[in-house]
């Protein structure tokens, strides 16, 4: 039977195969995950809305050339 960590290794290889290098970049072996990068299309005046964990509603408007979440 494999592990959660085997499964996870697996996953991030299959995505790997799928993706660039620059649309999607593994974190290092020490922490499963990785980084992925989607280009995508907006129309104008287009505004993304999300929320973190026990945090309000926060909002990016489309003037920004790169939407990063933290």
């Amino acid at each position: 039977m494999t592990s959660n960590l085997e499964q996870q290794a697996d996953e991030l290889e299959a995505l790997q195969s799928i993706y660039t290098e620059e649309e999607f970049s593994p974190y290092d072996n020490e922490r499963p995950g990785g980084h992925f990068l989607a280009h995508i299309d907006l129309p104008p005046n287009f505004q993304v809305q999300y929320q973190l964990l026990g945090n309000k509603y926060k909002s990016k408007p489309s003037s920004s050339s790169k939407l990063n979440f933290d």
